[in-house]
């Protein structure tokens, strides 16, 4: 099994791919930290300020990389910024909420042809309901 984690590893390496670079750049600083804490807990003062400035460096460098890649993602289209996909979701939903709101009425003399004002109460209590669970959704995204 050695063998195939060492591959692993060396494919790793060689993927110069965003995601890649901020996994090794993660990675990275964790190691740091992970030494960084042997070093308190040991209590070797000597170490400690060296691994600091490393732990600093690696963390700068680590947002640097995140800043890229996040920039790459955006230009590619692999990432939208928030107000895009909510003017999307706007404009697609748009007909869909005002058909809700035509539907009481629309539809009441299908729904029940003898009394279509019980039928229109009933479908806009329905849509109400409807509407007001939506909204209890939206924020959750």
């Amino acid at each position: 099994m050695p063998g195939l984690r060492n591959e692993s590893r060396e494919q790793s390496l060689q993927d110069d791919t965003w995601q890649a670079r901020v996994g090794r750049a993660r990675l990275a600083e964790r190691q740091a930290d992970r030494l960084l804490q042997s070093a308190i807990k040991g209590g070797r003062l000597g170490q400690i300020q060296s691994l600091l400035m490393s732990k600093s460096k690696l963390l700068k460098e680590l947002a640097g990389v995140e800043d890229m890649a996040r920039t790459e993602e955006i230009k590619t289209g692999d990432m939208v910024h928030r107000e895009s996909v909510k003017a999307m979701m706007e404009q697609l939903l748009r007909p869909l909420r005002e058909a809700l709101d035509k539907l009481p009425l629309n539809e009441r003399t299908n729904c029940n042809p003898e009394h279509p004002e019980i039928a229109e109460k009933a479908l806009t209590e329905w849509r109400d309901r409807l509407l007001l669970r939506a909204k209890s959704v939206e924020g959750k995204f």
